[in-house]
C-alpha cells in the first residue's frame, strides 16, 4: 500500500480540487477524460507491503523497494554533495514504462514516486526553491532509520515549505468555537479586490481571549499574514495571522 497524494503537474489548485472533489455520477465524459490526462498520483512511500523485510523497515528499505515497484517523476534532484552545480541531473521518466493504476470504476491514472536524496544542511534552501519552481508545495526532510508511523506525527518526518507573507485590512472578526469560545477564531481579511478570506491566529487561548476583547480597536487596521501561496484570484491559500501593523504591546503579535 502507497503512500502519496494527487497531483495535476499542468493544473491549478483550484483546477485540481474541481476534478477530484466532483461525484462521478455528475462527471461529464469531457470531465472523466480530463482527470485521466491530468491528474497523476505521486507516491513518497510505502505504508505496507510482503516485500518488506518487517513491518517496521526504515524509510531507506521502503524507499528502496518504491523506486524497483514505479518510475520517477519528472522532476529534477540535487545529487548528495554540497553545492556542486554539475551533480544536479534531470530524471525524466520514458512514457512507455509508466504504470497505470485503475479503481473499482475503471477510471485510470498514472503512477510515478517522488525522488529522495541524500543532502547537506545548507543545501536544504536550494532544494526547496528548486521543488517550488517545479509546482511542488515544498519538501519533506526525513530520516532514513525511522519506521513507517501510522495516524500520528512522526519525529522522522518533518514538512518544510516555502511561505509568504503580505499586509491585509481587518473586516471583521469570527469568534472562536470548541476550546477556542469566548476568544477570536479568526480574523476577516479584505483584499485589494474586495475579495475576503479567513486568518487564524497561531496563538495560545489566552491571547486569543485578549484579541476578542479588543476586536473593535483592531478593526479596519492592517494585518500581516502568512500563506504558502495566492490562489487564481489572489487571496492566499492556508493564511495565518501572525501581527498587526503598528503593535505597541504584545496583545497585537500572535
Amino acid at each position: 500500500m502507497l503512500d502519496g497524494e494527487l497531483f495535476a503537474p499542468e493544473c491549478n489548485f483550484e483546477q485540481l480540487n474541481g476534478f477530484v472533489r466532483r461525484l462521478r455520477k455528475s462527471c461529464t465524459p469531457e470531465l472523466l477524460e480530463a482527470q485521466s490526462r491530468f491528474i497523476e498520483y505521486f507516491a513518497f512511500d510505502i505504508m505496507y507491503s510482503d516485500q518488506l523485510s518487517s513491518p517496521d523497515a526504515p524509510f531507506d528499505e521502503r524507499y528502496r523497494l518504491l523506486k524497483k515497484m514505479i518510475p520517477v517523476c519528472g522532476a529534477k534532484r540535487i545529487s548528495n554533495y554540497i553545492h556542486d552545480e554539475k551533480k544536479k541531473k534531470t530524471i525524466r521518466d520514458s512514457a512507455k514504462n509508466t504504470p497505470v493504476a485503475s479503481n473499482a470504476q475503471g477510471d485510470k491514472i498514472k503512477v510515478y514516486h517522488v525522488p529522495a536524496a541524500q543532502v547537506h544542511p545548507e543545501e536544504m534552501e536550494d532544494v526547496l526553491n528548486e521543488a517550488c519552481s517545479q509546482g511542488f508545495e515544498g519538501v519533506m526532510i526525513r530520516r532514513p532509520e525511522f519506521a513507517y508511523e501510522h495516524g500520528k506525527r512522526s519525529f522522522g518526518l518533518l514538512k518544510y515549505k516555502q511561505m509568504h507573507d503580505a499586509e491585509f485590512k481587518i473586516v471583521g472578526f469570527v469568534a472562536g468555537e470548541g476550546k477556542f469560545k469566548g476568544g477570536l477564531g479568526a480574523f476577516i481579511c479584505e483584499t485589494k479586490e474586495g475579495l475576503r478570506f479567513n486568518a487564524p491566529p497561531k496563538t495560545s487561548i489566552k491571547q486569543r481571549e485578549v484579541l476578542w476583547g479588543r476586536r473593535k480597536e483592531l478593526l479596519g487596521k492592517y494585518l500581516t499574514v502568512q500563506y504558502q501561496e495566492l490562489s487564481s484570484q489572489d487571496v492566499p491559500r492556508f493564511p495565518v495571522a501572525k501581527s498587526v501593523r503598528g503593535g505597541t504591546d504584545k496583545s497585537e503579535w500572535l
